[in-house]
Order: structure tokens, then sequence, then C-alpha cells
């Protein structure tokens, strides 16, 4: 989904170590990785997932943190949302290149008021979804 989402959006190139803003628009996941795979049992069993999709969830959750802790070339991208009930969202993309193809590997979503919403390894997907 991101990587449809990205290569649709894509605008504009970043420069590496873009900061979001603080309090309401301030993205702080720092969770230790033992707390991470804490927070998606309690999300597995928020949403009543069999153990076999818990699994699945954190073998995607090692993946991402491996492609985003790896070696691979990066590159940044700002898309702008022009669609109602979206105008003016920014979204901001780091991404890791595998074999030709943009991995997003990190998503800051801004909105108008200032809210920004952090999709990485430590929190791929939350109650809105990922």
């Amino acid at each position: 989904m991101l990587n449809a989402l990205a290569r649709r959006q894509m605008r504009t190139s970043l420069e590496p170590g873009f900061v979001v803003g603080r309090g309401a628009g301030r993205c702080s996941h720092d969770r230790s990785s033992a707390d991470v795979q804490e927070h998606y049992r309690a999300l597995g069993r928020q949403r009543k997932w069999p153990s076999v999709t818990e699994s699945a969830f954190l073998d995607r959750v090692k993946w991402f943190r491996n492609l985003d802790e790896g070696p691979a070339s990066r590159r940044y991208y700002e898309g702008v949302g022009e669609e109602p009930g979206l105008a003016g969202t920014r979204w901001l993309w780091e991404t890791a290149v595998v074999a030709g193809e943009l991995i997003a590997v990190k998503q800051i979503e801004v909105t108008l008021d200032g809210e920004a919403r952090c999709y990485w390894w430590r929190h791929l997907e939350d109650a809105l979804g990922s």
C-alpha cells in the first residue's frame, strides 16, 4: 500500500534528516524491540488475530526493521494531497531501493492542523490502519 501511494504522490525530493515539528505534530515511537513486539501482540489481541496472523505480522515487522537498518540506498519524497478531504495533507517518505524497487521504510503524514502520524517498523499500523 505505501509503495503504490508513494509512486502516485511523489513530487519533490527531500534532504535526509527531515524532522517533524513539536507538540501535536511530533512523531515519537521510541520503543525498544521488546516493547514493539508487545505492542503488536496487544494489537493482535485487540483485533482477535489468530496466532498465524500475529506471527506473520511480527515477521513483517522484522523484515521492515532489517530493511530500515540495512545498507540499501535511500531516496526521499514528498506528496501533497489534492483529493477532497485530503487537500493540503503532506506525506513524506524515506524509501530504500531493493532490486530496483522503491520500498517505503518510513512514512509521515502531516495534516493541515499539524497532526503527524508516523509509520515505520516500530509503528507499522495503528487504529487508523497502515
